[in-house]
């Protein structure tokens, strides 16, 4: 009787683990941009992410330039990825995620910068044409 109980938990517990595995394929990470030259094509409701080198500790970051045209485009979030160095001051990526709402052509623009410095230009700029189709 022991035996079958164990074998049992351990049918459950595998037809989790293969469970598991096939969510993960379905909700696979966004398709990922860095080269503001070559528009980004998705379909409505996709999402894709753009990333972008930055290094917090000097002060500089990412902030988008100018609202979205959300009738096309839509911010999800935005995160900064810790470099895998251990190197103090090393920079990582900053990670813009958003989901292609509606068909259609519009710019998302990104300024590099230190937010508290009034009057003084952002040291880079990136603007990324986004097509959205059906």
């Amino acid at each position: 009787m022991k035996n079958l109980a164990l074998m049992s938990i351990l049918f459950w517990m595998c037809l989790g683990l293969v469970s598991a595995q096939g969510s993960k394929a379905q909700g696979s990470e966004p398709q990922s941009f860095d080269n503001p030259t070559q528009p980004i094509e998705v379909a409505a409701g996709q999402e894709f992410r753009i990333v972008l080198d930055a290094n917090p500790t000097t002060g500089y970051q990412w902030q988008l330039s100018g609202p979205l045209d959300e009738r096309i485009v839509t911010l999800v979030g935005s995160d900064y990825q810790i470099p895998r160095t251990d190197r103090v001051g090393a920079g990582g990526k900053h990670l813009w995620t958003f989901r292609a709402a509606g068909q259609g052509q519009t710019a998302i623009g990104l300024i590099y910068l230190r937010p508290w410095e009034k009057g003084i230009p952002p040291i880079k700029k990136m603007t990324f044409t986004v097509i959205v189709t059906r």
